[in-house]
């Protein structure tokens, strides 16, 4: 079995699938987690896809993380 349809199963064994991002994101880091969830969903539209945000200091200026997480509103997080 391929990687990818390892991960193909694990997504369809689970209900809710939770979506990670490296430490200390970069604008990058945000879209492809975006993506990423767009993608799931289209796919999967069953399933429940959810964003692991948590804010950090001295990745990103505050200002520029919380247009960022303003982006972020539009999908459910989950924050710690």
């Amino acid at each position: 079995m391929t990687i990818q349809e390892e991960i193909l199963e694990q997504i369809k064994r689970y209900d809710t699938i939770i979506i990670h991002r490296h430490q200390r994101p970069d604008p990058d880091a945000f879209g492809s987690q975006l993506g990423l969830k767009a993608l799931l969903q289209a796919s999967f539209p069953e399933k429940r896809f959810t964003l692991w945000v948590r804010p950090c200091q001295g990745c990103l200026g505050l200002a520029n993380q919380r247009h960022l997480w303003m982006l972020c509103l539009m999908v459910p997080i989950i924050r710690r």
